[in-house]
This record gives C-alpha cells, sequence and structure tokens, in this order.
C-alpha cells in the first residue's frame, strides 16, 4: 500500500512550476522499475506516471499525513494525523525534502511577498521580482519570470557564489543567454541582507544595492524532514544539517524493516529514487542477490583499467 499526504501522486513534481522539462539524468542510468520515465514536461511526467497506477490497481490512500511510527519488524503502525493507522510488516519511507525549504534568514519586514516555491510562472505579470538561489530552481524560476518580455517582470537572480557549480549546464547557458538578451539580471558573490520598504539590500562584490521588489522567490534548498524521521527511531550520520539517515547497502535504516530511499537518504535524482524504492521492495521479498542497477556501468568504466 502507498500512503500519500496530499490528494495526489508524486507530490515533488506535482509543485514543480508548470511547463517545467523534467529532466531524466543521468541518462546512461536504466531503470528498474515497470513505472516508466523519460525526459518531457512537469504534466506528461505526472500523467504517465498516473496512468500506470491506476492500470496496475495500485492501492493508494490519499490524505495520509504520517506523524507516528511504532512497532517493529512484521508489527508496525502507522499513524497518520486524523487518528488514521495502516498496519505493515515493511516500511519504504520516500518522503522527500520538498515539504521542509530552507527559510532566508535575514530581516523581513513584510513589504514584500516573500515564497518558497513557483506553480506558474505565467500568473506573474508585470511585477520586480528577486529570486534567490544558485541551482536548478532558481534558474528555472528565473527564466520562467522572465524569458517572455510580454509578461512584463523586471527579474533579478542572486546567488553567493561567483558560478552556478550547482545547476545543470543546460539550465546554465539558458539562464547566460537571457541575461545576455536583456531579459532577466544576474548578481552573484552577493547575499541579501534585509527587506524593508519594498525594497531588498544586497551586499556585493562591489558594495551595496537596493533592488525595489513586490515578490522575492527563496530557493535556498531544503533539508529531511529530521525530527519526524527521528521520531520513528531512525539515526542519523551525525548532529550537522546535512547529516543523512544511517542506512546499509540495501536501503535498510537502523530499523530493521523500515528502508530510506530517494532524497531523504540523500539521493535527489528522480532515477535514483525509482530505483532505490524497486530495490528496497526486492530486498523485502527476499531477493537479496540483487546488484546496484549501476555496478555493471561501473564494472565497464574500470574493466580497461590496469590492475
Amino acid at each position: 500500500m502507498l500512503v500519500e499526504k496530499t490528494d495526489h501522486l508524486s507530490d515533488t513534481i506535482f509543485k514543480y512550476q508548470k511547463g517545467k522539462h523534467v529532466m531524466a539524468t543521468p541518462e546512461v542510468l536504466p531503470l528498474r522499475s515497470d513505472i516508466a520515465f523519460a525526459a518531457g514536461k512537469r504534466e506528461m511526467v505526472l500523467d504517465a506516471w498516473g496512468e500506470a497506477v491506476e492500470k496496475m490497481s495500485a492501492q493508494v490512500r490519499f490524505g495520509f499525513d504520517v506523524t507516528e511510527i511504532t512497532g517493529q519488524k512484521d508489527d508496525f503502525l502507522v499513524t497518520a494525523a486524523n487518528g488514521d493507522t495502516v498496519r505493515c510488516r515493511n516500511i519504504v519511507l520516500a518522503l522527500g525534502n520538498q515539504g521542509n525549504p530552507n527559510l532566508i534568514g535575514f530581516p523581513d519586514d513584510g513589504s514584500v511577498i516573500v515564497e518558497y516555491q513557483l506553480d506558474d510562472p505565467l500568473e506573474i505579470l508585470d511585477e520586480k521580482v528577486v529570486v534567490l538561489g544558485g541551482g536548478d530552481a532558481a534558474i528555472e524560476n528565473a527564466m520562467g519570470l522572465g524569458q517572455d518580455p510580454d509578461q512584463g517582470n523586471e527579474v533579478t537572480i542572486v546567488q553567493r557564489r561567483a558560478v552556478f557549480a550547482r545547476a545543470k549546464k543546460a539550465n546554465v547557458d539558458g539562464l547566460m543567454a537571457a541575461a545576455s538578451n536583456e531579459l532577466l539580471s544576474i548578481m552573484t558573490e552577493a547575499a541579501p541582507q534585509e527587506i524593508k520598504g519594498g525594497i531588498v539590500r544586497i551586499e556585493g562584490r562591489d558594495g551595496e544595492l537596493n533592488v525595489p521588489a513586490d515578490r522575492l522567490i527563496a530557493r535556498l534548498g531544503s533539508a529531511p524532514p529530521r525530527k519526524l524521521l527521528e521520531s520513528f527511531g531512525i539515526e542519523f550520520t551525525g548532529n550537522e544539517k546535512e547529516a543523512l539517515p544511517k542506512i546499509s547497502a540495501r536501503f535498510e535504516s537502523n530499523i530493521t524493516g523500515m528502508y530510506v530511499v530517494g532524497a531523504i537518504a540523500g539521493y535527489p535524482l528522480i532515477k535514483n529514487c525509482i530505483n532505490q524504492g524497486f530495490d528496497a521492495i526486492e530486498y523485502i521479498n527476499g531477493n537479496l542477490d540483487l546488484a546496484s542497477v549501476d555496478e555493471p556501468l561501473l564494472a565497464a568504466k574500470f574493466e580497461s583499467l590496469p590492475v
């Protein structure tokens, strides 16, 4: 049985901005799941997965917001916020990180709309928008808001580092092209200091700048729901913010029968998440000899090296 917090499947992709191109990287990594996945528009991916789940008559309980897990292997009790419960023998946690965005850490007087995701860039017109972040989400938001002059937006993307090292090359190339065509502005080696009176005060390498804004979209990454996972009894590798749950090579946590996959295990790419979920179920079903899906790729890559 799949239990889902929301009223729809695939909430992470559901929350992508409308029309977003979903990448299927790494391209050389094969998929094991019976549910197909290929690069394409957000809507195409959601439709394909929805149809696949319906076709296989999978058991899904929507609106099941897990707040507590007790018990042990072969007798776990999973409790939702509304009091509903499910008993199960094993658990695979694929919670993702999108519900736990990193928040801005500078003073904000409320004069500018501050958001942590962008649902539909086409709904924002004639606004001055500051986008914070140096990853793919920030770049895609900035381009979605600024690449069509008819929308009338003035977009500035701000990031702390000198280059967009965390983003995919295709996105960085598109961003630079948009800036060259004066569709948006880029500020690197810069950091906001405060929001006051409709102004975002930004400290940059060349001094301080005051950027007028109607809206600020902060795409500063996200963190695993650590408190929730620890309440289940899951242990982490350390106390630092970036620490991940302790898991075995088969994705099993310190709690026998409780598996952790995907972004909360440190693997945010969609292909990794799909494969790990498939593998975890195989391990539960007793297929303990299953090799990692990338093992043949690594073997081929290193076969020519001298021993």
